[in-house]
């Protein structure tokens, strides 16, 4: 499975695709730390699920979400953040 993780917490990255690890291993991963390059790691290749944190530089998690569904219907999004006011 190919999995894009989106988070401008680079160490979000790593701890992440860990714990997705885990419970499902052999997948490939991506990572992306703004709007613009998450857009660009989805235009690279494809992707089955995308991490995608609420807020980062460039522009919203959400709004990603809607362009992302937008290029991709099928894609499975996971909105992720450590914001309370979102959970």
């Amino acid at each position: 499975m190919n999995i894009l993780i989106v988070d401008d917490e680079r160490f979000q990255h790593d701890e992440l695709a860990t714990v997705i690890e885990a419970v499902s291993p052999g997948n490939e991963y991506s990572f992306a730390s703004s709007y613009d390059e998450a857009l660009e790691r989805l235009a690279e290749r494809p992707v089955d699920v995308a991490f995608l944190d609420v807020e980062m530089p460039g522009g919203g998690g959400l709004e990603l979400a809607r362009e992302f569904r937008r290029l991709n219907p099928s894609l499975n999004i996971i909105m992720a953040t450590a914001y309370s006011e979102y959970a």
